[in-house]
């Protein structure tokens, strides 16, 4: 708390600058689902202070626009502390923490009953019973926690609809586990002898589930879509073979607002590549707010941020400075003295993440 109120007096004090890079720097630390509104306050930003060295903006008009950006920092940094409170609140007993801290043998006593043909937990009573109210009452207390915590998710969930961010869909699986988890505590199955041999025979195999389909996002400045769309041909045998699906802006439908769109499928994409060119440098859409919110995904290991670099530009010193560039060497398409390899040798490096994140 006492760091997001040193956020709020800089943003107070008119250092927006300073209090978005505090942001940037701790939103993992929070809940990930304040990145997208901090991205685009950073990049609304950055625009303005571009309009205004263009003199591009009246004294009035920048006034306005920043006490906009201020307001929306403002009730961000609202918001992030409301969901701490809640969060404290929900744990704010002291037996629960306790508890917590310090569990009860009962998890030996769980951990007894799943192996009934040990001697030693032969006549072994349900682990139940070994439970006072007490334990009973922190477990039931944890189980609401998790309930709550995993209805919030699903209701954040439904709002993307068919394309759910993966970073949601992992804190909702996790919830589950430990829903489920807590319950088994609350409700094990008694130990028992087997009531016949143990089993020799090889189970039957079981179906295989077919593999999750990755999306790829095309990170590009619109001056490179001619060298997009050969890429994307040299990547088609992938999604014929259902490894990839890929996604780009142009594929936003008319009248659709294309800022949610991208944001979307920048939180749903398993890998980025970022089309690296003099125009992809110079946008600051490409940079301020796709190659943020892509790097905010990579650090948090929930995406790969591929760098593809297409023509000669100083890229040193850039967010992706330190990532593994393609092609080969981080030699730009451009220089091969046949593009066709230049992109086979990207298809192929792409195949083998897929590979692996698979």
């Amino acid at each position: 708390m006492a760091e997001l109120e040193h956020i709020r007096r800089d943003i107070q004090d008119g250092d927006l600058q300073l209090a978005v890079s505090h942001i940037l720097d701790k939103i993992n630390k929070y809940s990930s689902r304040y990145r997208n509104e901090v991205l685009l306050q950073a990049a609304s930003l950055r625009q303005l202070h571009i309009d205004s060295r263009k003199g591009l903006l009246s004294s009035s008009e920048e006034r306005i626009a920043k006490n906009h950006i201020t307001d929306a920092l403002l009730e961000l940094i609202d918001d992030i502390e409301n969901e701490l409170r809640q969060n404290e609140k929900l744990i704010n007993d002291a037996d629960l923490r306790e508890y917590i801290k310090k569990p009860s043998n009962m998890d030996e006593g769980i951990s007894i009953a799943k192996h009934p043909r040990d001697k030693s937990a032969r006549n072994t009573p349900n682990v139940g019973n070994l439970m006072d109210d007490d334990q009973r009452r922190h477990l039931e207390v944890l189980r609401q926690i998790h309930l709550k915590q995993l209805r919030a998710l699903e209701e954040q969930a439904a709002k993307f609809g068919l394309h759910v961010p993966s970073y949601i869909t992992a804190e909702i699986e996790d919830r589950q586990r430990e829903v489920a988890d807590t319950e088994r505590k609350l409700n094990p199955e008694p130990a028992t002898e087997p009531s016949s041999p143990i089993s020799t025979a090889v189970p039957a195999p079981t179906t295989p589930t077919s593999a999750v389909i990755l999306e790829v996002f095309f990170s590009y400045a619109h001056e490179d879509e001619a060298l997009r769309d050969k890429l994307a041909k040299h990547l088609r045998n992938l999604e014929r073979q259902k490894v990839i699906t890929g996604w780009h802006d142009r594929q936003i439908s008319a009248g659709t607002e294309w800022a949610g769109k991208i944001d979307v499928h920048l939180d749903s994409a398993r890998i980025i590549l970022l089309l690296v060119s003099p125009d992809f440098i110079d946008s600051d859409y490409c940079y301020d707010v796709e190659l943020q919110h892509a790097m905010a995904r990579h650090h948090a290991r929930e995406a790969r941020v591929i760098p593809i670099i297409l023509r000669p530009v100083d890229w040193a010193g850039t967010p992706f400075a330190k990532l593994q560039a393609l092609p080969k060497d981080g030699k730009p398409i451009a220089l091969w003295p046949n593009e066709d390899e230049a992109f086979l040798d990207v298809a192929r490096a792409i195949r083998r993440v897929a590979e692996e994140l698979h």
